[in-house]
């Protein structure tokens, strides 16, 4: 079904593929990305934008899915990996979001797995994520409740789940 390649996912089943690649190597993906965070947690363009343009391999490093077709690109979803001070094997997970009209069709899944390989090939064993309304989600992607990280910052109305990659 899937592929992987060095710098993303290429899904090989018919209809349209579906990559996923981290933004720093496509910017042409970055509005869109801006306008699907956006559509989800409000914030100037503006500001979306500059948080955007620090992705790099250095973190925080967004990842974007993408629908491709010979006629049009489109983003599905996004997700972000940022290193934890003081924890080198740990790292964050945020801004994980899919467009709400291809939602419930595993591209969620598909997103959080391939960022959970992307971060496992950069040397991390464990992700720590935190969440308001998609607990069940994760729980069955393997997440289990954890401490808080204190080196961050977390709202207290959110739940923060792990995941040790093996």
């Amino acid at each position: 079904m899937a592929d992987s390649s060095s710098s993303g996912l290429q899904d090989t089943t018919s209809g349209p593929e579906i990559i996923i690649i981290p933004l720093h190597e496509d910017w042409r993906y970055l509005e869109d990305c801006a306008k699907l965070l956006n559509s989800e947690w409000k914030r100037s363009m503006e500001a979306r934008l500059h948080s955007l343009r620090k992705c790099s391999d250095r973190f925080p490093l967004s990842l974007v899915m993408v629908s491709t077709s010979e006629r049009s690109h489109k983003v599905l979803g996004h997700s972000r990996l940022a290193s934890i001070p003081g924890r080198s094997d740990d790292c964050y997970v945020e801004s994980v979001i899919v467009d709400r009209s291809t939602r419930r069709k595993g591209l969620g899944r598909l997103l959080m797995h391939h960022t959970e390989n992307y971060a496992k090939k950069l040397g991390f064993s464990r992700l720590v994520l935190s969440t308001y309304n998609a607990q069940a989600f994760y729980t069955k992607l393997g997440y289990e409740e954890c401490p808080p990280v204190t080196t961050m910052s977390t709202f207290a109305d959110s739940s923060l789940l792990s995941k040790v990659r093996s």
